[in-house]
């Protein structure tokens, strides 16, 4: 099977074809997961794909997902790739779910698979130059799901809340070492809006992250940090890492989207309001 690619609207209807669709003989499917490496989020989105997966093929399946046949990488491409590898080759496996960022793209690269595998958290396919045949990955059993990452609408809205000229991006270390090619493009789109731009990696230490932002720097865009647990990126985070501990205290203004949220000193003239998530002005810019 040759998998289509599909956006958001079509996720569960292509997760639910491939699970169905090779194996019509089986009286029981066996699901194993890889995600990218340890963190609080892991069991979420294992119970949001598990229940989506389950309400399509009940009543025609029995698919269940063993415990000992979910694993996690160590947010390296080479650990994602051995936990893949031992899930591939698992008699017991009948599909593999990749359900990180990294582990989508780590699946997606290898070329035919010897089982059905879904890649449903690729980020903007076309820009990593991953597989694409007339709407189909064109390799066998790989069904990968591709949403573009709305990083330029996400400045522009930023821009006209906060104007600036000069920009940090905090971006986790793991994914910008593993896809070069989403970090080069976001300083390609930067440049294209005539920004001046530094890329600041983040790994496990917020303060030297947050300390490497240049001093000129007027605004911050911080990516989805999942590396990291939500006691270290949330409001109060511990190691002054929260949105709002680390960056407002040092007087930048602070695009949070994978939080919904604007942290600034001042936002277009807004009084920032203590919110749920902490001291933010709202901020959803590609509705």
């Amino acid at each position: 099977m040759h998998g289509a690619l599909s956006t958001e609207s079509g996720r569960w209807l292509a997760i639910g074809t491939i699970i169905i669709a090779p194996l019509t003989t089986s009286a029981e499917i066996h699901v194993g997961t890889v995600t990218d490496g340890p963190g609080t989020h892991n069991e979420a989105i294992r119970n949001v794909f598990e229940h989506e997966v389950l309400a399509l093929t009940q009543g025609e399946f029995d698919v269940v997902f063993p415990s000992d046949k979910q694993l996690e990488g160590d947010w390296t491409m080479q650990g994602i790739k051995e936990a893949a590898d031992r899930l591939l080759a698992d008699g017991d496996v009948d599909i593999l779910l990749a359900l990180g960022i990294l582990s989508s793209t780590e699946v997606c690269r290898r070329g035919p698979l010897p089982k059905p595998v879904v890649a449903p958290l690729v980020i903007d396919s076309a820009v990593q130059g991953l597989p694409q045949q007339d709407g189909m990955s064109g390799v066998r059993n790989l069904v990968y799901l591709t949403s573009p990452a709305p990083f330029k609408q996400d400045l522009k809205a930023f821009n006209e809340l906060v104007p600036f000229t000069d920009l940090a991006i905090l971006g986790p270390r793991p994914l910008m070492e593993a896809v070069p090619e989403l970090r080069d493009n976001c300083m390609k789109v930067v440049g294209e809006m005539g920004f001046r731009l530094e890329v600041v990696p983040v790994g496990d230490a917020a303060e030297v992250a947050l300390g490497a932002i240049p001093a000129n720097t007027e605004a911050v865009y911080m990516a989805p940090m999942l590396h990291l647990s939500q006691a270290d990126v949330g409001p109060g985070g511990r190691g002054a890492w929260g949105p709002c501990d680390g960056l407002a205290r040092r007087r930048h203004a602070a695009a949070c989207p994978a939080h919904g949220a604007l942290c600034a000193p001042h936002a277009a003239g807004r009084r920032l309001q203590d919110l749920a998530g902490g001291v933010f002005a709202p901020f959803t810019p590609h509705h």
